[in-house]
This record gives structure tokens, C-alpha cells and sequence, in this order.
């Protein structure tokens, strides 16, 4: 029983090991960005924009040790200095500038933290121009060997590389679905997250993963996102599409419904509506029971709702579906998108032979992100591989105005499906 036991053990601790060893980053952080690890893992300093209302409003938020901090901002001819709201916590200060009606153009600012200055640079575009924003993923700094330093080193180092990546590709927003760090409880993960000098200059937008909503941190550092709903909920307007960000850790449909319809309701006008959560009701991964229960139940909304995007991660797996309305492939419907890991902190491969709703699915082995680049009539979609530069997937999203139109032509489609699932339930002969 004794040599029974240990070599149970010995099985469990190879298969362990094993599995860190698969998790590894597949790139190392160099010596010479190690050089100021230090500092980039404390709290001191660190910076973040969120979007707020709208494009032309942003907020600022910046951790620090103690309160007295100061923030003021100049667009070339002014310059203003705006009151800080700071807010004690036992985990160090966290403190909140709100810009508000901002014009056009472009700024500097400058802050303190803890008797130092720091300084930055940041953008406001127009609001019927097109724009791209960056989406990604997954970040999850840590996942790569079970929290070790190492580990968070070599995520931190692969987020900021997409990061970097995708702001010199001419994205100004910053999308993420979920799993910002590995543990939603750690500082040092949460001050590396934030150590990436391009969410200095660009707004940041995430939704609540799995390792994200259970702890305090996520609430207190993003909440000041947009328009605050319901939990972690929120939504904001950007140039011409509307973005809806929802915890898809709460399954309660209506809390959702209810941040889905006011959303709606104060930006009416939006050419897009885009939905980001973590867990996607349609996957390619094989989470398909946390999917069902997370996000299945909200398809009937989106499709009432004429969601024209949902995006999600999670899977840490890139796939996306075909425009889907009431549960069946439609011309007009709902593009689910999927999206791998932002830090290539872990990458996974699955079967989707046996989906039909996937209409393209890649098993990447590194770091990935894709620029959404939004125009009246379309989204344009372009993916790639954060080291190799590799141009990967390629898509165009087609405005739901008609979709009253593609109501009537699944009518048809919804009465066949009904007699197809009766027919189901007869037993089969053999």
C-alpha cells in the first residue's frame, strides 16, 4: 500500500511539473528589461487610464503610499490642475483624477506619487472619425508557473510586447476580456500589470475573468470604468460604437438586461454595439459547461438587443463564429470572437471539428492581439502574433442595421428548427 501511495505521488508531482513546464512562457523576459523588475513590481507611481463617459472623457488612476498627491494636465496653451480624489486602503492609496469635455487634440500631464512626478502624454480623437482599438485577452500575469516570479516577469514582458505592438499599429483604445492577473489578490501582479508605459497614453478598458471578480482589487482599481452599472458591469461611448462590458462570473440574466438596456438607452445613436465579457457563450474551448451557465443564457438578449460584436477569452484560444441570430447561422446576426492570450502566459489547443457555429479557430502558441478598426458600415478585423508580427486572421464585421430583416428570415428558420428538435425526441429504430 506504502509503494502504492508513493508512486501516486510520484505521478502527481511528474504530472505537475509537467504541467508548469507545458504553461511555460514561450518567451523569456531579457536581462537587460529585467534590470528595473524592481521597481516596475512596486506599488509607487503606477498609472492607468479608463475610458469614462464618452471619447472625450477619460479618468486617471494611480496607486501610491500615502494621500497629498497632486495631478494638473495641458493641451499646449493651458494649463489645469484637477483635485485628486484618494482613496485609503489597506493595500496602499489608490487615487482618481475625472477629465470631463475634453476637446480634440493632444495633451501632457503630469502627477505625483509619494513626493515623486511623473509625466505622460495622451490623445482625444474626433468622434465621427473611424478609430481602431486593440483586443486582447487573458493577460493573466503569473499563469505561466503558478504565480513565480519568473512567471509574472515573463507574462508582464509578453503584455507589454502587445501592447507596444498594437499602439504602433495606430490603436488608441485598449480592450481586454478578463484574467488580468493569475491572483486576483496579488499586488506585486497587479503593479506589473500596470508598469506597461502604453496604458500611460492609451485608455484601458477590461472586463472581470475568473481570477479577477472574486477579490477587492479588481473593483477598487476599475471602478471608476465608464459608466458604473450593476457589480461589474459598466459601458461607455466611444467615437461611433458603444461598448457594453459585462461579469459574466454573475449569472443572473437580468442584472445584465437591465446594464444592456441602459446602455442603449443613454447612447442610442451608436452605429456599434459591442458586448465584452470573459466567458463566451459560443467557444471553440472546451470550458463549454461554464460557457452554457456564464454567458448561453444572454444570447436571446444580444439578439433582441441587435448586438452587432460579443467579445471574450477565457479559453485562452482563438476562434470566432459566424453571424449568429436565435441559435442559428444567419446573414445578419451576432459575431462571437474569442481571443487567445495577451501575454502568451498560456496557450491552449482544442477539437472544433465538431462546432458548426466556428468558422475559424487558430492554436497559437504565443502571444496574440487583433486591431478592430471601426467605420460607419463595417469592422474591420485584423489579428497577429505578437513576436513573429504574423498577420494571422483576417474578418469584416457588417453593420446589424437591418436586422429586422434577418428577424423575418429566421422566422422560417425558427419553425423548422421547431419540428427538427420534436423529430429528435423519437426514438430511433435499429
Amino acid at each position: 500500500m506504502k509503494k502504492f501511495t508513493a508512486l501516486i505521488i510520484s505521478a502527481l508531482m511528474i504530472f505537475s511539473l509537467s504541467v508548469q513546464a507545458l504553461a511555460a512562457n514561450p518567451v523569456s523576459a531579457t536581462e537587460d528589461w529585467l534590470s528595473d523588475w524592481e521597481e516596475r513590481s512596486s506599488l509607487s507611481g503606477k498609472l492607468w487610464q479608463n475610458p469614462g463617459e464618452d471619447e472625450n472623457d477619460r479618468i486617471f488612476t494611480w496607486l501610491s503610499a500615502d494621500t497629498g498627491n497632486t495631478f494638473s494636465y495641458s493641451d499646449g496653451v493651458s494649463r489645469f490642475t484637477v483635485e485628486v480624489q484618494d482613496k485609503i486602503t489597506l493595500t496602499g492609496v489608490i487615487n482618481t483624477v475625472k477629465l470631463t469635455d475634453l476637446k480634440d487634440g493632444n495633451y501632457r500631464y503630469s502627477y505625483t506619487a509619494d513626493k515623486n512626478t511623473y509625466e505622460g502624454t495622451f490623445s482625444v480623437s474626433a468622434k465621427d472619425s473611424s478609430f481602431t482599438a486593440v483586443f486582447c485577452a487573458d493577460p493573466q500575469l503569473g499563469r505561466s508557473g503558478d504565480n513565480s516570479e519568473k512567471a509574472v516577469q515573463d507574462d508582464t514582458y509578453g503584455w507589454e510586447r502587445t501592447l507596444k505592438n498594437a499602439e504602433e499599429k495606430g490603436a488608441e483604445l485598449i480592450l481586454t476580456a478578463g484574467d488580468q492577473v493569475n491572483d486576483g489578490f496579488s499586488l506585486t501582479q497587479y503593479n506589473a500589470l500596470f508598469s506597461v508605459d502604453t496604458l500611460k497614453r492609451l485608455p484601458f478598458a477590461p472586463t472581470a475573468g475568473n481570477h479577477d471578480f472574486y477579490s477587492p482589487l479588481y473593483p477598487l482599481y476599475f471602478g471608476s470604468l465608464g459608466v458604473d452599472a450593476f457589480g461589474n458591469d459598466s459601458y461607455f461611448s466611444y467615437g461611433n460604437a458603444l461598448f457594453i462590458i459585462l461579469d459574466s462570473n454573475n449569472i443572473l440574466t437580468p442584472v445584465h438586461r437591465l446594464t444592456i438596456s441602459s446602455a442603449i438607452a443613454a447612447f442610442p445613436d451608436a452605429d456599434w454595439r459591442v458586448i465584452m465579457l470573459h466567458h463566451g457563450a459560443y467557444s471553440a474551448g472546451a470550458d463549454e459547461f461554464t460557457n452554457m451557465i456564464c454567458a448561453g443564457t444572454l444570447k436571446s438578449t444580444f439578439d433582441e438587443f441587435d448586438i452587432d460584436l460579443v467579445l471574450s477569452g477565457h479559453n485562452h484560444f482563438y476562434s470566432r463564429t459566424y453571424p449568429i441570430y436565435d441559435g442559428g447561422i444567419s446573414t445578419i446576426g451576432t459575431v462571437y470572437f474569442e481571443q487567445g492570450s495577451a501575454s502568451g502566459g498560456k496557450c491552449s489547443s482544442y477539437d472544433t471539428s465538431a462546432s458548426p457555429f466556428i468558422v475559424y479557430s487558430a492554436d497559437n502558441k504565443e502571444a496574440s492581439y487583433s486591431l478592430l478598426t471601426f467605420t460607419k458600415d463595417t469592422i474591420e478585423v485584423n489579428s497577429y502574433l505578437t513576436d513573429s508580427g504574423e498577420l494571422f486572421d483576417s474578418f469584416t464585421v457588417v453593420n446589424t442595421k437591418n436586422s429586422e430583416q434577418a428577424k423575418q428570415f429566421n422566422l422560417f428558420t425558427a419553425i423548422i428548427r421547431f419540428f427538427e428538435r420534436i423529430i429528435s425526441y423519437i426514438p430511433v429504430m435499429l
